[in-house]
């Protein structure tokens, strides 16, 4: 029975090559994406060394405070270049967040929907795999078990919702339920991409 519990299945039909095909470019697209996201968001070296200039005057501004009324005019003045460079930085932080925000948008939103489309009009209606239940079991009582099998075996990328059904428009009704179309595929390779990738921003970012 293995891991995922299920009546005896054979695979009644498989592309490998589309397959192979379809994990490359979710995962490649994936990749792509993320790392332009990833040098976007990375700290550029001007923005590095404005900060690093704050935390010097703020640091003087701290030392020459503790002076006392002898140094008020000296840490006046830092306080007033602080405040100055405290605002340029926030100001550059915040164009940034909104600069990011709106690559984002194109790209994991109209990007991966455009990357879809494509998908979907070239596998339209064909099944990258199909499986189907052993001729000796096929009186279960359990009306869908290739369905089920799948949905288990595809997770998490199965409860996409709607996308699912999307995937599997123009195949044959008989044989929807127990195939996994192109965009299944493609998808699965973007989420599993898309978890290790995740590690990668949270590692250097």
């Amino acid at each position: 029975m293995g891991f995922i519990p299920h009546p005896p299945l054979y695979l009644s039909q498989v592309r490998p090559f589309d397959m192979l095909l379809l994990l490359a470019i979710g995962a490649v697209w994936e990749v792509s994406v993320r790392l332009v996201l990833f040098f976007h968001k990375a700290k550029p070296a001007a923005l590095v060394a404005k900060e690093d200039q704050l935390a010097a005057l703020e640091h003087e501004t701290a030392t020459k405070r503790k002076l006392g009324p002898s140094a008020f005019v000296e840490t006046s003045k830092l306080e007033r270049q602080v405040l100055a460079l405290e605002k340029e930085v926030e100001d550059i932080h915040v164009a940034r967040a909104k600069s990011v925000v709106r690559l984002e948008k194109h790209l994991l939103r109209y990007g991966n929907m455009g990357l879809a489309f494509v998908v979907f009009i070239f596998y339209f209606g064909i099944p990258i795999m199909t499986v189907q239940v052993l001729k000796d079991v096929q009186d279960l009582e359990e009306v869908d078990p290739t369905g089920n099998f799948l949905k288990a075996l595809m997770f998490p990328v199965s409860y996409v919702g709607f996308g699912t059904k999307i995937s599997k428009w123009g195949m044959d009704a008989d044989q929807a339920s127990s195939s996994i179309g192109g965009l299944m595929v493609m998808w699965s390779a973007q989420v599993t991409t898309g978890k290790l990738m995740d590690a990668f921003d949270a590692y250097f970012l």
